[in-house]
């Protein structure tokens, strides 16, 4: 499901709502309470369908900053955002892992960054969630990592640059 199918469903107040993140408390903290208890109370009302529409939203939004950002963040792993996603669907590894008929240790290997997520697995990620998260967001992701580990593996680079005869003249 693409974001305009899912943004139908729901009142644009509702997605902004859902958008906004609380305020730590400063000496005006008051206001703010008022407003985080408005914002209980409002998703307190709300279905879990559209609970869980506002919260693949935000993952959704989140995931496409992060992958369209130029930085790479160590704290932003695939790992973690696929906990994240487990998060949002209300689901343990073990039964996701099931859902999606893989063993659990695959699914543990990937959230601690032992392995990395092949095609298979995340074909099964963009199908699990109805589309709503693309496979291609979950390949960016992927590699991101392989691209910043690429750049930064000094001792690749050092005995691969040792097998180099010559180089052109110029550099741009």
């Amino acid at each position: 499901m693409n974001t305009k199918k899912i943004l139908e469903n729901i009142e644009p107040r509702e997605a902004v709502r859902s958008f906004v993140f609380p305020v730590k408390k400063t000496r005006q903290g008051k206001d703010k309470s008022e407003l985080d208890d408005a914002r209980k109370k409002l998703r307190s009302t709300m279905s879990d369908k559209d609970r869980l529409i506002a919260e693949l939203l935000q993952f959704k939004f989140q995931l496409e900053d992060y992958i369209n950002s130029d930085a790479y963040d160590p704290k932003k792993t695939f790992g973690k955002f696929l906990l994240n996603y487990l998060s949002v669907i209300g689901k343990k590894s073990s039964e996701f892992a099931k859902d999606i008929n893989v063993h659990k240790t695959e699914i543990s290997h990937i959230i601690n960054g032992s392995r990395s997520p092949n095609d298979r697995f995340i074909v099964r990620l963009e199908l699990h969630s109805n589309s709503s998260i693309p496979a291609e967001h979950w390949r960016k992701l992927s590699q991101k990592y392989e691209v910043y580990q690429l750049k930064n593996n000094r001792s690749l680079r050092a005995s691969e640059k040792r097998k180099i005869k010559s180089k052109i003249p110029v550099r741009l």
